[in-house]
Formats: C-alpha cells, structure tokens, sequence
C-alpha cells in the first residue's frame, strides 16, 4: 500500500499533465480553426468577429482542450495513483 504522501505526488504529476494536455490540445485546435477560417473567409477576420462561426472555432477549442485535460486526468488517475488491484480482489 502507497503512503499518502506518495498518492498526493503522485496525483500531483497526474494533474499537471492533464493541464498541460488540455492546454497543448486547445491551443492546437485553436491554430488549426483560425488556420481554416483564414482560409474560408480571408486574412482580415475582423468582419466575423461575434458571428457563429467565430464562436464555434472557439468553443470548440476550449471543448477539445477541456475534453482532452478529463481524459488524460482520468486515465493518469486509473493508471497511477489510485492502489492497483490484485487478482483476488478482483474476483
């Protein structure tokens, strides 16, 4: 059995990860959408400012970085920091 100081620097490492995961994806996505509404509607994007397509190549960032940030929190959670199960306990 971890001590819980172990579990806490373990959870620690676990949650950054899943920040800087979700940070990594959202600026991704980001580049990406401003990349393709460049494309679709020109350099000056001054002129979609406020419209739905603007708000949703933003919420859709802020979605994928949010989304990616739970599954890496999640997963790191599952593989790391909570105890291991052993065979019997599982049965």
């Amino acid at each position: 059995m971890s001590s819980p100081l172990a579990r806490a620097a373990k959870f620690a490492v676990v949650l950054s990860v899943a920040v800087l995961a979700g940070l990594a994806v959202a600026l991704g996505w980001a580049l990406v959408g401003h990349e393709v509404l460049v494309f679709v509607y020109g350099q000056d994007l001054n002129r979609i400012d406020d419209t739905p397509p603007m708000f949703v190549a933003v919420a859709s960032a802020y979605l994928a970085g949010i989304v990616a940030g739970l599954v890496a929190l999640v997963v790191g959670w599952r593989r790391f920091v909570r105890r291991p199960r052993t065979i019997e306990e599982t049965r």
